[in-house]
């Protein structure tokens, strides 16, 4: 609803007061509402990991120790290979995110890093429960 009201008024800009204005207008409001969505959001984005790599047992004791976040192993299994390995699985903010990425890197460069920006998370060092 809010979008058509938008076109309707940009519209009748365009027709008024020149097609350049109301592109202009229609910047400057798409500007504002991404700055907007952003400021609403915060820097307290997180983030999902998932993290495959035979080194594991390096990676996951580094993030514990030196974010302070939890750590979960999921046992895997690849399709192709059959090999059965752990899956690194853990829960960060947005601006932990380089850390991990530079303990998975260092620890092993050939890793499998899925990141998953996550809507939501209530629990230890997160949110409350409402």
């Amino acid at each position: 609803m809010s979008i058509g009201f938008n076109l309707v008024i940009m519209s009748l800009l365009g027709f008024l007061r020149g097609l350049e204005l109301a592109l202009v207008s229609m910047i400057a409001m798409f500007i504002c509402n991404v700055a907007f969505n952003a400021a609403l959001r915060g820097l307290n984005r997180v983030n999902t990991l998932f993290i495959i790599s035979d080194k594991w047992d390096e990676i996951a004791p580094l993030v514990l120790n030196e974010l302070h976040r939890g750590v979960t192993y999921i046992h895997a299994e690849g399709a192709y290979t059959g090999v059965s390995r752990k899956l690194v699985y853990c829960i960060v903010r947005s601006v932990e995110l380089a850390k991990v990425k530079r303990i998975v890197k260092e620890q092993d460069p050939h890793a499998l890093f899925s990141i998953i920006e996550t809507q939501e998370v209530v629990g230890r060092g997160f949110g409350s429960f409402n």
